[in-house]
């Protein structure tokens, strides 16, 4: 995985429950997340993350095009969003952050 060739530590969540209770239980410092997720709607996920974790970034990493989600995705919390395949992006938030590299993301 490239953001783990990147020297950060990476978690999965099963689907979209799980990652507010994952969040909330490690303390991310950022959650990258799609906006389609199963049993949760990514957006929905990320509204519990920001009310439960508000100091974990999030980004969102998606294949759903800009114009269709963007605005509702910064309602629920994103902070970041980026559009697939450009996973070099997701690194260079990561990077910008100026967080320690071996806390879970």
């Amino acid at each position: 995985m490239l953001i783990q060739s990147d020297g950060h530590q990476v978690l999965t969540a099963g689907h979209g429950l799980e990652l507010p209770e994952i969040v909330q239980l490690l303390r991310p410092q950022a959650v990258v997340l799609d906006l389609r997720l199963k049993n949760m709607d990514g957006l929905e996920a990320c509204r519990r993350i920001r009310r439960d974790s508000p100091d974990t970034v999030c980004i969102a990493f998606t294949g759903l095009p800009r114009h269709l989600c963007y605005e509702q995705a910064i309602e629920a919390g994103v902070e970041h969003f980026v559009a697939k395949p450009h996973a070099q992006r997701v690194l260079s938030i990561l990077a910008s952050l100026g967080r320690e590299r071996d806390c879970p993301l």
